[in-house]
């Protein structure tokens, strides 16, 4: 992982299918504190246990790739749609 400010988080759990099966699954989870904000985003990836173990470093590269430059404000958003109608 990069030096930002991300949290992440590894975690394990079974899944309940329609059928009443159930599907062991990892999941990473990376969480980014927006910059000038008190917000917090996430992202999720993952999969079935099976496919993670083939493929961890892809959903770990993922959740590494993770990154919020910074938050748009009501003043911002206000301003593009003014120009966009001018």
């Amino acid at each position: 992982m990069k030096d930002r400010d991300v949290r992440q988080l590894e975690i394990g759990f079974n899944a309940l299918t329609p059928t009443m099966i159930e599907v062991p699954r990892r999941i990473v989870v990376s969480a980014v504190k927006i910059p000038e904000s008190s917000d917090v985003v996430m992202l999720i990836a993952g999969s079935t246990y099976g496919r993670w173990k083939k493929e961890e470093k892809t959903f770990q590269g993922i959740a590494d790739s993770f990154e919020v430059k910074r938050a748009r404000t009501q003043q911002s958003e206000g301003d593009a749609r003014r120009q966009l109608l001018q």
